[in-house]
Order: C-alpha cells, then structure tokens, then sequence
C-alpha cells in the first residue's frame, strides 16, 4: 500500500512541518453479515496512549445521542503506530441475533460490551470515537467520526452511505428495470416508485462492507459533517473469491467485499514513514489552527501566533490550487471556491518565514 503515495506529498509534509498528531482515529470499520462487527483504533503518535480516556460510541439511526446505540469504555494500553480493534461480543445465537464469528472474535483486542453496543451497527448508525481527559464519559468529547450525526428520519430506515450523491443508478431485477435518484450520499432501503429492494449491488459502503482508512489520512474527523461522504477518507476492501452457478454448476470468480478481517490488526498510515516521522522534530513552536476543517462553501479561519503573510493549499499531488498573500495578521480568512472535494493542505507562511500545514477535507 505504501506505493500509493507519490513520494511529492512526503516531501511536502516534510518541508513544511505538519503537526505531530496526538491522538487517535479509526483506521478499520467491518460491517458484516449477522453481527459480525468491529473497528480497529490506530495511535499515529510516538507516544503510548491510555485507552481508558476513550470510548466509542453509537448514534443510531439518525440519533443526536448515544442513548439507544450504546457505548463503550476501552482500557489498555496503546504503543506507538499500532492498532487495537474492539469485535462485537456476542458468543450465543438468538432467533433474531446471531453470534458474532468466532474467527473474527479471535483478532479482538477488547470484545464489546451486550447489546445495546457500538458494535451492533448495521451501516446507517454514525460511530464515534470520544476522548475524555478526566476518565469520566460526561466530558467527553470528539476525536473521531464516521458517518454524519443526527439525521433523523432522513437515515433511519434506510441502510447507509454512500460514495457518490445526486445520482440517478438503473439497475435491473429480474427483467424490471429500476432507477433511484441518490441525494446527500445516504442510500435508501428501496426504491420510491416501485418499492424494490436495490437488488444485487452494494450500494451503502457503510453496509456490507469493510472499510479502511486511507494511507494519507493521519487525523480523526473531529466535526459533524454537513454530509458524510465515505469515498473521502475511507477505501472499500474486497478479495477474490469464487461461486458455483446453481444452473450451469460453473465456477466463477467475484470480488468479495462483505465479511472480510484479514487485514484486522495492522494499519499502514503516512506518519509510520521515516520521512514523516523524522520531520517532526524540525517543527515550530507556533500554534496553528483552522476552523473549519471540513469545508463545503465556505471560507474558512486560519489562526496563528505568529502573524501570517502567505496561504498556499496544496493538493495530494503537491500542486499549488490556490495562493494568496495577506496584510500580516493572526487571522486569516479565506475564501476556496471552485476546488473539487478531496483531501488538501492549507499552508501557511509567517513573518519570520516558518511553514506550518493543516490538512482540510473539501465536501
């Protein structure tokens, strides 16, 4: 995976000093059949970090809070640039619930907590990664997010998000053809003419699927997102796999992409290469900030110690899309329009010409 980075975005992070990141993101989400569940948690910092601040929390079905969807206090230690993965818990079979599989089990740092559990989520929930310095849950507050927060009925019954939105799909069951127009990346149960189920393809990532984080992302989502996007930040994982036709008694070879946790347990991130890790020690002194860091037409807020001269934003290829020299100031704002959504960096330069980088997600 390391070969998916162009070696120009390491030598942007490198020149101008991005901020050693403390604290830690979800780098793995498996979202399988019955209740095989799970999220892998991984420390980018070079320091070993107490679990027993963090917790991870279900907002479910469109929830402003965690009260049906549960949630779960970790413990442990995590060392340096490893991973901890909490698996769904649950070792008997119900008529409704069925047992979480043991071979995924079997790769679990820590096995969740009965039901209701983070790890009970079925592709439509949002799942929080929540810090609390003081050990208690009630001053909690953000570190990591996957999905969107509190969208009511808007997601409740439907099954999850998707990578692409105001889309119209056609897609075919049987002989009946269907088309389903997609809005804000939320994915419906059925379609809203016909009321047929999508068929064969697995539209909702966030169902179905296994995800993983991106190789560049170092950082969790720490805001609520306007819409969640999950082509953004995360990438679906599949295998090959083979199947028997039931007519023809063929075999046949497809991408699998539901109940896979090979990968469990490892993450390959941006800030494990020697160049990244090594820059850290070239960094400023001089506090840096950017509100908002997900962005949808919108200016943003950039805030410094030392007074600012120049922004720059950079693409991943390292590209400058936009630059602008300012009167100095310790506060910037400033305008992007027209930039494609994706991942940027958001360079700054001051009047005693230190750099300083803050990556920002465009929606």
């Amino acid at each position: 995976m390391m070969n998916r980075i162009l070696p120009l975005l390491i030598g942007i992070l490198t020149a101008f000093g991005v901020s050693a990141q403390s604290d830690l993101f979800f780098s793995e989400y498996v979202e399988g059949s019955g209740n095989n569940k799970g999220v892998e948690i991984y420390n980018p910092t070079k320091n070993p970090i107490d679990l027993s601040k963090y917790y991870v929390a279900r907002f479910s079905n469109g929830s402003t809070t965690y009260t049906s969807g549960g949630i779960t206090q970790l413990s442990g230690t995590l060392e340096p640039y490893q991973t901890f993965v909490l698996v769904n818990g649950q070792t008997t079979s119900t008529e409704s619930s069925p047992a979480c599989d043991p071979a995924l089990q079997a790769l679990a740092d820590m096995m969740d907590i009965p039901y209701p559990a983070p790890t009970y989520m079925n592709g439509n929930d949002a799942i929080a990664l929540l810090k609390s310095e003081t050990g208690n849950e009630a001053d909690a507050l953000p570190v990591d997010l996957i999905g969107q927060i509190g969208l009511g009925s808007k997601i409740k019954s439907e099954e999850g998000w998707a990578p692409f939105t105001d889309t119209t799909i056609t897609y075919t069951i049987g002989d009946v053809e269907y088309s389903h127009t997609i809005t804000d990346y939320i994915i419906k149960a059925t379609d809203d003419s016909k009321q047929a189920g999508y068929g064969p393809y697995w539209l909702a990532w966030t169902q179905d699927h296994t995800l993983r984080r991106k190789y560049e992302v170092y950082e969790g989502v720490k805001e609520n997102p306007a819409q969640f996007n999950v082509a953004l930040e995360w990438d679906t994982v599949s295998v090959a796999a083979e199947g028997v036709d039931e007519i023809t008694g063929e075999t046949y070879t497809y991408r699998k992409y539901k109940d896979i946790w090979d990968g469990l347990g490892s993450h390959e991130c941006i800030v494990t290469d020697p160049s990244f890790k090594n820059s850290f020690d070239q960094f400023t002194n001089s506090s840096l900030s950017v509100f908002p860091t997900l962005v949808k037409n919108q200016a943003i807020t950039i805030t410094s110690v030392s007074k600012i001269s120049n922004v720059e934003v950079l693409n991943l290829r390292g590209a400058v899309v936009l630059a602008q020299e300012f009167e100095p100031s310790n506060n910037i704002e400033l305008t992007m329009p027209g930039l494609n959504k994706g991942i940027y960096f958001v360079k700054t330069t001051t009047v005693d010409l230190k750099q300083r980088a803050i990556r920002i997600v465009i929606q």
